[in-house]
């Protein structure tokens, strides 16, 4: 229903007063192109009937899924692997937990895989004009422009903005007079307290905040779990602190090493810091590490991103923790109303810690270049 839900809003009206939409425009702008081909009628009352009448779209949506990470592994960047590789790649890419939640849910993050390949390995203004798009995507992406700041690179910074405020005006003038709601409807986004639910907030975790959030909320008082930890807002503070401390740890380290850096492997850190940022970015933001793997090809630690890589994408959830009957539930894809139990994974508990570990590791990176160059400098002979 991330798909059909967006789908509905945007090919109606109120999608950032009534239904307070976080999209920016260019998502329904892309969405409403695909509705004029593929939807006959759009007279229907929600996004439910929606989806149970426009019966081609899902196995399009599968289509989509399928076709985007193909094109990723046949960039140019990828050269380092052959073509068995990047086949074998695909193959574990498609089937991963990550993608496959995405594609259970539709999110239309799946948009930005089209884009990323050319923020790692496009040109300057090239790189510049992804990275509005990205922005204009997903507006988490605004993390990118960090890249100019740290690189002196104002030109390249001043075209990247215009490009993205050209295709943020563009696409709301098109779309909705009330796009500018949109700025509105982030603020009361970022600053919702119970937003989530426990369950959703820990179906597929990308940060440690997912922890500190479950934690905080008062339902946790009462459940199993709360005899384990009997300070949970002390000890929610305290993973919120661990996570800001390697966040910020990752900003020095990136402003130390700027200069010594390959473009895209400042651009590789502050991508695995929008994973690590809280819970609003959602698990979705796992599948971006695709676009990691030939730049992870080039590091050091190469062997260790590839075993956090691994542990991110394979069904770590079937070790189950936790079970809850839900009860009786309508199934979508059966058509039928049965008994949903609900499991917590370990990987709804592991994910989290190792993409924080996968950002420090980064880091760590970043200032093992740093202090290599200046020995390099201290090392060089004088010239004569």
């Amino acid at each position: 229903m991330d798909f059909f839900h967006p789908l509905f809003w945007a090919i109606h009206e109120g999608r950032y007063s009534e239904w307070s939409s976080v999209y920016p425009p260019l998502n329904f702008l892309l969405l409403k192109a695909l509705a004029l081909i593929a939807i006959s009628n759009d007279e229907y009352a929600n996004a439910f009937l929606l989806r149970e009448n426009a019966t081609a779209l899902p196995m399009l949506i599968v289509l989509f899924y399928a076709l985007v990470p193909a094109f990723v592994v046949t960039r140019d960047y990828w050269k380092p692997f052959s073509k068995v590789e990047k086949l074998l790649i695909y193959l574990i890419y498609i089937g991963s937990t990550p993608l496959l939640f995405s594609l259970e849910r539709g999110n239309l993050i799946i948009f930005s895989l089209l884009v990323l390949p050319f923020v790692m390995s496009g040109s300057v203004n090239l790189r510049a004009i992804a990275i509005g798009i990205l922005v204009n995507l997903k507006p988490y992406f605004a993390l990118l422009y960090i890249f100019y700041l740290l690189k002196g690179q104002w030109r390249s910074l001043n075209i990247s903005m215009l490009a993205g405020a050209l295709f943020f005006l563009l696409a709301g003038l098109i779309l909705d007079r009330e796009y500018y709601r949109l700025f509105e409807n982030l603020l009361g986004f970022s600053q919702s307290q119970n937003l989530f639910s426990p369950r959703e907030v820990l179906a597929m975790p990308s940060s440690v905040s997912a922890f500190s959030y479950v934690l905080a909320l008062p339902a946790f008082a009462g459940s199993s779990f709360s005899e384990l930890i009997p300070q949970p807002t002390l000890v929610a503070t305290l993973i919120n602190a661990f996570k800001w401390a390697v966040l910020m740890f990752a900003v020095v380290s990136l402003i130390l090493a700027r200069r010594v850096l390959p473009d895209r492997w400042i651009c590789s850190v502050l991508l695995a810091m929008v994973t690590n940022l809280g819970v609003s970015v959602g698990g979705y933001t796992l599948i971006l590490y695709l676009v990691f793997v030939p730049i992870f090809f080039e590091m050091r630690f190469r062997y260790f991103y590839y075993m956090v890589l691994t542990l991110l994408v394979i069904p770590l959830d079937m070790i189950s923790l936790k079970h809850d009957l839900l009860g009786l539930q309508d199934v979508y894809l059966t058509q039928q109303t049965t008994n949903v139990e609900w499991s917590l994974g370990l990987g709804s508990f592991l994910r989290p810690i190792l993409n924080l570990f996968l950002l420090a590791a980064l880091s760590c990176e970043c200032i093992l270049a740093f202090k290599n160059n200046l020995f390099k400098v201290a090392v060089a002979p004088i010239p004569k």
